[in-house]
């Protein structure tokens, strides 16, 4: 398993399939022994049974993904971002003609949702967090279901903020295309992805700096929060070694979305081709990490993580 802090993925229950396409060579011995039919090994194997790695396959990191290499606030201190992907559970079927962002969670749904849940609250706990800095979910009903179910697992309100441009639609078009959308779809609907891949994959900011971005707070279930937010913010930056004493070292993030967001977003991440994002599949309520470090280093920690379900409550709808 290779494991890099600079990129890496780590799957746990996901398995990553990588389809390579090369000519088939042989030597010109190799050629003549098959035509005697010479029981002897060949000298070499057929090269599409190995990896190439070469000047044309290999790639360079870009360390300033996200434009923050002339950013002052980068300066700031080295704290970790870990943002938890989580698809949403199961929903209703799709019906023609009526609006895909109005479906609900089944009853199934609900239950991978609180299971989802509990899961994150184990592991956040054994990151030593208590309840993540927030919670951000896309405006289509499903998620926002998922989104609610979570927070209620944790033992405190958690902020939650709700973001349109984290709504399903199609990214940029896959390869191969077995999906086959029209090209106005994705016109439409990629710009808006690539814009929520920016909005939420990011280096950390400092503390008292907030990201320009098309996420509204959810003020209905969570105005107590935010103003106990704002005035322990306050009161963190009274004093400089107070300030320095609370920055913690990583924080932690829930994203409720959709599999094709997360997928795109997760392949923009670790700079991968983003096009191959319809080559992996997700679960509902399946949990995806992404750790963003202060150098610019990225690391897949767990991609369609969904282990901690029974297999009968596995579905992709």
């Amino acid at each position: 398993m290779f494991a890099s802090r600079r990129c890496a993925t780590a799957l746990g229950t996901a398995s990553l399939v990588v389809y390579a396409s090369t000519s088939t060579s042989y030597s010109l011995e190799d050629a003549r022994r098959r035509r005697q039919g010479s029981p002897e090994t060949p000298t070499a194997q057929p090269s599409s049974s190995r990896l190439k790695i070469d000047h044309t396959t290999r790639t360079t990191w870009d360390d300033d993904w996200d434009g923050r290499a002339d950013d002052s606030d980068a300066l700031h201190s080295n704290v970790t971002r870990v943002v938890w992907f989580v698809r949403h559970g199961q929903a209703t079927a799709e019906v023609s003609g009526e609006d895909d962002g109005a479906r609900r969670l089944t009853a199934l749904g609900e239950l991978q949702a609180r299971r989802t849940g509990e899961r994150l609250r184990e592991l956040l706990h054994a990151e030593g967090v208590n309840v993540p800095e927030k919670i951000t979910y896309s405006t289509m009903v499903r998620a926002k279901m998922t989104a609610d179910i979570i927070a209620t697992v944790f033992p405190k309100d958690v902020e939650r903020r709700a973001a349109d441009v984290l709504r399903e639609g199609a990214p940029v078009r896959p390869e191969p295309d077995t999906w086959r959308q029209s090209e106005e779809t994705h016109v439409k609907d990629a710009p808006r992805i690539e814009s929520a891949f920016r909005s939420i994959c990011y280096r950390a900011l400092p503390p008292a700096t907030s990201r320009s971005s098309s996420i509204m707070v959810d003020t209905d279930a969570m105005s107590s929060s935010s103003s106990s937010s704002s005035s322990s913010i306050a009161s963190s930056t009274s004093s400089s070694t107070t300030a320095s004493s609370s920055i913690p070292s990583t924080t932690h993030e829930i994203v409720v979305c959709h599999a094709n967001v997360i997928r795109y977003s997760t392949l923009r991440a670790i700079q991968c081709p983003p096009d191959a994002w319809l080559r992996a599949s997700l679960y509902n309520g399946s949990i995806t990490r992404v750790d963003f470090f202060p150098d610019g280093g990225v690391s897949v920690r767990t991609f369609g993580d969904c282990g901690f379900m029974h297999p009968s409550m596995l579905t992709f709808n």
